[in-house]
């Protein structure tokens, strides 16, 4: 009978968990990523092995593999750039890096009221970011 119980215990709860990588879920990691056809071959590979780079490489000769957007909802710049990684790193990219940004919200915040106004108070702003995967060529 306790074996029965572990069984349904780990079924339950081990067995129906979702594949992650990075800490993210792998159904959110293909909705964040766009292919080209140049990566149709490449194998995963840890998301560690996947490089930020500051800006694109003119050391190196690479292909693109496609795009990810992660969306713009993450507590940190380094959580964003781990789920940049993590995407890219399904499809076997060595690196990426910022191909496109733009503010999404933020602004000045002001509100009125009867007898009474207030304002100038900065909200944050919140970027989206679209960074470009690519592998070395050989």
């Amino acid at each position: 009978m306790q074996e029965k119980l572990i069984a349904v215990f780990l079924l339950v709860f081990v067995g129906c968990a979702s594949p992650s990588v990075c800490g993210f879920k792998e159904e959110q990691l293909a909705k964040w990523y766009v292919p080209t056809s140049n990566g149709a071959d490449r194998h995963s590979v840890p998301c560690e092995h996947v490089a930020y780079l500051d800006e694109p490489p003119t050391n190196r000769t690479y292909s693109v593999l496609g795009w990810v957007a992660p969306p713009a909802k993450f507590r940190s710049w380094g959580e964003a750039i781990n789920a940049a990684r993590a995407a890219p790193s399904l499809h076997g990219a060595d690196a990426v890096f910022i191909d496109q940004q733009q503010i999404a919200s933020g602004g000045w915040e002001f509100s009125a009221g009867v007898g009474f106004a207030s304002g100038g108070s900065l909200k944050g702003k919140v970027v989206q970011v679209r960074y470009k995967v690519i592998a070395w060529d050989k």
